[in-house]
């Protein structure tokens, strides 16, 4: 079998937390956003005003506050749970 390194890849990412604070302060619980293919995804809020509700390629997934949004590589959103965003991604200082 054949191994394979992943190829490094810079990404955004925000806490849970941070984006409901700057994205849901005037909105409806409801923010759109377009992917590179075209279509527009959505984010809700949950009722318990901490957790989110996120479309993604694979379907709807739950963010939990603690969570980090990760915007991949052809503008997706998708969550990731602290302990693995941890292991995989570093702080890039610029």
């Amino acid at each position: 079998m054949a191994k394979y390194r992943k190829k490094p890849v810079i990404i955004d990412a925000v806490t849970v937390k941070e984006y409901i604070e700057l994205n849901f302060k005037d909105f409806n619980g409801v923010h759109s956003y377009y992917a590179k293919d075209g279509k527009m995804r959505l984010i809700r809020l949950n009722e318990d005003g901490k957790s989110l509700t996120i479309e993604t390629l694979e379907g709807n997934m739950i963010a939990d506050p603690d969570d980090y949004i990760i915007t991949g590589v052809n503008g997706e959103r998708y969550p990731c749970k602290p302990d693995i965003f941890h292991q995989t991604y570093e702080l890039i200082k610029e």
